[in-house]
């Protein structure tokens, strides 16, 4: 994968990243051990991508036996948090969500956004979707079979990126993204204040965030919604109220549960897992029965 991607004209910096560099400082035994288990597994691979003249930190990460003469699914994992809070550090790659569609056998292709991205503007965007020329780049991915995958924010952009309806994007899975910023100030402590600090509060830019208000212009394909009902960070109404506009959505709620899904955790992970494998292998419908 690494010679694939210093040929492309816009990549620089490529570097593979293997976990015995860095898992000796993970503090987190169990953490620890699940990246070293993952490795076994999984290569990851960090590079700088140009977007519209800026140069932004990507990571690839794809299976360990990747074999350059087979066609593999690929999927947009859309990070959480703004700015350096939730930024993706090495050991994510290989032990969270960002692993999950690399485990079913799929290239997992992600963007740490810019310096100053400003939590999904219309750039932020461009620099999501930049990622499909990189994709395109690489004989072995398999252009007709993408979705997106976000948590938090994540799930924001992904909104967001279907809002701009990809022909290459078939399917989406969400996990407590938020759908209404202008709820979300008044609801959440702080929120507003950490809104004026990354783009404003005006009810201009606050729509552009929030799906609800535009749930008629998301691309039609398949999407899985989940959502801890006590979330303490995005209400989980957002999701509920999203869910009645979108006909080919699925919803899934956890009773009692947080924004990480502390408690199902690991039904959550299976509940994905299934989703990906159904994806990759074409079995997801469009709309509900």
């Amino acid at each position: 994968m690494e010679n694939f991607l210093k040929k492309i004209s816009f990549i620089k910096d490529v570097k593979e990243l293997k976990a015995s560099d860095f898992s000796g400082r993970i503090e987190n035994i169990e953490f620890r051990n699940k990246v070293i288990k993952n490795a076994k597994r999984i290569s990851a691979y960090s590079f700088l991508y140009k977007s519209n003249k800026r140069w932004i930190k990507g990571y690839i990460v794809i299976p360990k036996k990747f074999n350059i003469l087979n066609k593999y699914p690929c999927v947009l994992v859309n990070r959480g948090g703004t700015r350096d809070f939730g930024s993706i550090k090495p050991g994510l790659l290989f032990a969270e969500y960002f692993s999950w569609p690399v485990l079913c056998g799929g290239i997992v292709i992600t963007t740490n956004f810019h310096q100053e991205e400003k939590m999904g503007d219309a750039q932020d965007i461009k620099d999501v979707l930049r990622l499909y020329d990189i994709l395109k780049k690489i004989p072995q991915a398999n252009l007709d079979n993408i979705g997106l995958f976000g948590w938090s924010r994540g799930g924001q952009t992904v909104y967001q990126v279907l809002r701009q309806k990809p022909s290459w994007v078939k399917y989406g899975i969400l996990i407590a993204g938020p759908t209404d910023q202008i709820r979300q100030i008044v609801w959440r402590e702080g929120w507003k204040e950490h809104c004026d600090l990354i783009f404003g509060t005006s009810i201009e830019d606050l729509k552009f965030r929030s799906a609800l208000y535009w749930a008629e212009e998301i691309k039609p394909v398949p999407l899985l919604i989940i959502h801890g009902t006590k979330d303490v960070q995005v209400n989980v109404q957002d999701s509920i109220d999203l869910y009645k506009k979108l006909p080919y959505a699925t919803l899934k709620l956890y009773e009692n549960d947080d924004h990480s899904l502390t408690i199902n955790k690991d039904k959550t992970k299976r509940l994905v897992l299934e989703w990906f494998k159904k994806a990759f292998n074409n079995l997801l419908i469009t709309r509900k029965p």
